[in-house]
């Protein structure tokens, strides 16, 4: 089951998992060595996605950001998806899918896209669920990113 929550709707416990996972995930397993809670975790609008028995170890996670969150790469009409991190022991069980669609669903019942900044080896599986490209590949603590997005409900011009 896929929890959603806004910053003061998160428990200590589940604050403390997510910024556990990101951090091994990101900072230790990625070797991206930067200060990875930020001003978007708390900001007005942002929602927390993450999925998992125990508050202290999701599985999975993303946030997805308030509309027009600034972003040089991604379009201002699209809410942004962020951090998709799944731990080590639960990779290849679906878990980031069932997050990916539940926020594409949240942004399309606002009549919005979706976008994000994928790791541009993700970039096929991010495919599957109807992004596509919308810039030029850049990289960012060291790695490759790729701008995508999807709109759904609300038509592109």
């Amino acid at each position: 089951m896929i929890t959603v929550r806004t910053f003061p709707e998160l428990s200590a416990a589940e604050l403390w998992g997510i910024l556990h996972l990101r951090s091994s995930i990101f900072v230790v397993e990625q070797d991206c060595v930067y200060l990875d809670p930020d001003t978007a975790d708390f900001a007005e609008g942002t929602q927390h996605a993450f999925v998992g028995d125990d508050p202290l170890y999701p599985y999975s996670y993303a946030r997805l950001l308030p509309l027009g969150w600034p972003d040089e790469h991604l379009p201002t009409d699209a809410r942004a998806i962020g951090r998709v991190v799944t731990a080590e022991n639960s990779r290849g069980l679906g878990y980031s899918a069932q997050i990916i669609r539940h926020l594409i669903e949240i942004a399309d019942s606002e009549g919005v896209g979706a976008a994000l900044n994928g790791q541009a080896h993700l970039e096929a599986w991010y495919a599957r669920f109807g992004f596509e490209r919308c810039g030029d590949t850049f990289i960012e603590d060291d790695i490759p990113h790729v701008p995508m997005v999807k709109y759904t409900s609300s038509p592109h011009s």
